[in-house]
């Protein structure tokens, strides 16, 4: 008896724990809906579509509020002006929202955002990312609105059992299989009410979007939409969800945001492999790996590599585990993608363990910039597009050329 009731005293204080956290990061939270979707949209789309009464099809999803900062023209000190002021509000919501048949200019495309207390706002479209799946929009409004901050999160995990497996870095947050995390999204209909699930973190993920940068939230119920936050049970903002349950880790989302602001462009890295984390590997192979390599407790793991890739050309093959690139350690999926990311275009090199001959050495491979043939399979293949990253916007979000050419 005394037993079944500490585990329900638990279970509510972990119930009262999640519903803190969904509310320190709700505030930021919006909804967006995108209107004129052609009919032959609604079959095998691959996101939230809904034919409302009037026939009309619209699309739907979450989306967080990234920065919101005084309108450059408001920027006085007058009272005049004060009482006039306006903030710009740029919001990262999902791509998918803005697919559509090649034909149409995405610049026509109505878009709804609706805040916290449901006031509408109808923000421009400033960049459209088919890779990642993100795209920023902008609206301006007369009072500041709350922004999200997003936290980063440690996955690296040792194989070895006595070796440290916390983190030393308090700007980012420890993540273990294992641990509670919480969706959050916002309904796009009044009374514009949040919906959020519990589940735990998994670093594996199934490879459902050609995305290797994604995480796995298990055991969830979540039912919300595409563009919505994943917390932990602190509150802290580590990643955007996608399909229900996996997510985009924040460390990934920070730096192509603060890409897209310094440059008005997307930076797809491309090497023609796939990895994993090297403690998901399974037991016989650490088993082996642990006798030839004894000195390395942490690692990715060549999963797959595409034929006629870079990767394949160098003798890469599945298997294959990668300690270091450029001399640095990578002892995590996360740690690669971010020692990556500032390589565009450039030489790396790679050092390599091969457990079957217990053979290491160095290989050099190109970081290619990915064509859209090879993006991420978030769309239908019959609409997959690029951004032209050679227009710009202004710092208001006003007289915004936001042109995209079909990809053919």
């Amino acid at each position: 008896m005394e037993r079944k009731r500490w585990r329900e005293e638990s279970h509510e204080s972990s119930k009262h724990i999640m519903k803190a956290a969904a509310v320190k990061a709700s505030v930021g939270v919006v909804s967006i809906v995108t209107h004129d979707v052609p009919e032959e949209m609604c079959q095998n789309f691959r996101g939230y579509c809904k034919m409302l009464p009037s026939k009309e099809v619209i699309l739907f999803g979450c989306g967080m509020i990234v920065e919101c900062l005084i309108s450059s023209s408001n920027r006085s000190s007058s009272r005049r002006r004060s009482r006039s002021r306006k903030y710009v509000c740029k919001v990262l919501a999902p791509a998918s929202l803005f697919q559509r048949p090649n034909h149409v200019n995405l610049n026509t495309i109505k878009i709804h955002v609706f805040s916290l207390t449901g006031v509408l706002y109808k923000p421009k479209l400033l960049g459209c990312d088919f890779h990642y799946n993100l795209a920023v929009v902008a609206f301006k409004s007369k009072s500041p609105l709350p922004t999200v901050t997003f936290k980063g999160i440690d996955d690296v995990l040792s194989i070895h059992p006595t070796a440290q497996n916390s983190s030393f870095h308090s700007d980012l947050f420890k993540i273990l299989p294992g641990t509670p995390m919480i969706s959050l999204s916002r309904d796009y209909f009044p009374p514009y009410t949040l919906e959020s699930s519990t589940g735990i973190f998994s670093s594996t993920c199934p490879d459902t979007f050609g995305c290797n940068e994604l995480y796995e939230i298990k055991d969830s119920t979540y039912d919300g939409y595409d563009g919505g936050a994943v917390l932990n049970c602190f509150g802290d903002i580590i990643g955007i969800i996608f399909n229900t349950s996996s997510f985009l880790p924040s460390n990934i989302v920070t730096r192509w945001w603060e890409h897209f602001k310094s440059t008005g462009g997307f930076r797809h890295p491309f090497l023609g492999f796939k990895i994993a984390n090297l403690h998901d590997a399974d037991l016989d192979f650490l088993a082996q790996f642990v006798t030839k390599f004894p000195h390395i407790s942490a690692a990715v793991m060549v999963t797959k590599v595409e034929e006629g890739s870079p990767a394949s050309r160098s003798g890469l093959q599945i298997r294959d585990v990668i300690v270091k690139v450029d001399g640095k350690l990578v002892k995590s999926k996360l740690k690669f993608f971010e020692t990556i990311w500032e390589k565009d275009e450039k030489s790396v090199e790679f050092n390599v363990l091969r457990v079957t001959n217990g053979e290491e050495w160095n290989v050099s491979l190109v970081v290619e910039e990915a064509s859209p043939d090879k993006f991420h399979q978030w769309l239908n293949p019959g609409w997959r597009r690029i951004w032209d990253s050679n227009e710009r916007w202004d710092n208001e979000g006003n007289s915004i050329v936001a042109w995209l050419r079909a990809y053919i």
